[in-house]
């Protein structure tokens, strides 16, 4: 996995929030229920697997990208 800075940022930060959302996260101290997102449980793990999904398709056309070249 060799991706540039910008998109090595992206995916890192896609995959902590999707892991984030789609996990138990209602311990941490920025839990939706604390900053007054909501109770949607159902719709915060979709969202965290939408992330992770966005996460991996841009290393995949990172990598696609580059073994063209």
């Amino acid at each position: 996995m060799a991706l540039s800075g910008n998109k090595l940022a992206s995916v890192v930060v896609l995959v902590f929030l999707g892991l984030y959302f789609a996990l138990d996260h209602t311990l941490s101290p920025f839990n939706h229920e604390a900053i007054g997102i909501g109770t949607m449980h159902s719709v915060h793990t979709i969202f965290g697997i939408v992330l992770l999904v966005i996460a991996v398709a841009v290393w995949y056309m990172d990598k696609n990208s580059k073994s063209k070249k």
